[in-house]
């Protein structure tokens, strides 16, 4: 575990500074700090202008391995498509779900910024150890997913009872949301997917954040691979998924 920490530290350390130009503009990156298979996750800012920051951070989403969308954009767009379609841009929903602001695939070219990152990242946290791993790293495609999304803010922070309790009936009325209308089931409920953001008025709004792990209902593929895996945290998850088959 130390190690793992040690080395994340010194990712991020690495990154820290990089500027990845995308078609919707430039980004400096900050650290990671969050890592999920391939998929690493750091917050930057949008460079204005020269040597000018926006001051909201936004997080992107880097994906070396893939350059096809991830479950969580593909699910957060037919999410959106089904609000908007039934009470337009201001569907009360549309709030409470996390923000989608980019998504593109960056060409990894000898010499680009996007080959840097890509090279940071594998030298602290691929080690080619086994076969399987060292596989991965030869069949990289040329491209690098990167998914710029709205930064949220962690339940931790909040302070007042009503506060957390707007948020928890948010994110509940939420979740049901999706399951009866999308047809999504969430699978990964936990305090650190728990998030909020601050609507016009400055009102504080829950937001299910994290559909990495979330199933179509309608998919019966989608549906038989959901059932054959144990998703979850422990508090959060059903009774039921503890008992033996």
């Amino acid at each position: 575990m130390a190690g793992h920490l040690e080395e994340a530290t010194r990712v991020h350390e690495s990154l820290k500074g990089v500027t990845l130009a995308t078609l919707e503009g430039t980004y400096v990156l900050g650290e990671i700090f969050y890592r999920r298979g391939d998929r690493y996750i750091v917050r930057a800012q949008r460079l204005a202008a020269p040597g000018c920051l926006d001051t909201p951070h936004v997080v992107v989403k880097l994906s070396l391995r893939t350059a096809l969308p991830s479950p969580e954009e593909r699910l957060l767009h037919k999410a959106r498509k089904v609000a908007i379609d039934a009470g337009g841009d201001t569907h009360w929903v549309l709030q409470r779900l996390p923000n989608i602001i980019h998504n593109e695939d960056l060409q990894i070219t000898p010499g680009s910024t996007q080959a840097r990152v890509a090279q940071i990242i594998d030298d602290m946290f691929c080690h080619c150890e086994s076969c399987e791993e060292r596989v991965a790293c030869e069949e990289r495609p040329g491209t690098m997913r990167i998914v710029i999304m709205e930064e949220l803010f962690p339940i931790k922070t909040l302070t007042t009872a009503s506060d957390l309790a707007q948020v928890f009936f948010d994110v509940l009325n939420c979740h049901k949301w999706l399951y009866d209308h999308p047809r999504i089931l969430h699978r990964d409920i936990s305090m650190n997917n728990i998030m909020y953001r601050f609507d016009e008025q400055r009102n504080v709004c829950g937001v299910l954040n994290d559909m990495d792990l979330s199933s179509e209902l309608e998919d019966p593929e989608d549906l038989k691979t959901a059932f054959l895996r144990r998703t979850g945290t422990p508090p959060f998850m059903a009774m039921d998924l503890f008992a033996e088959a």
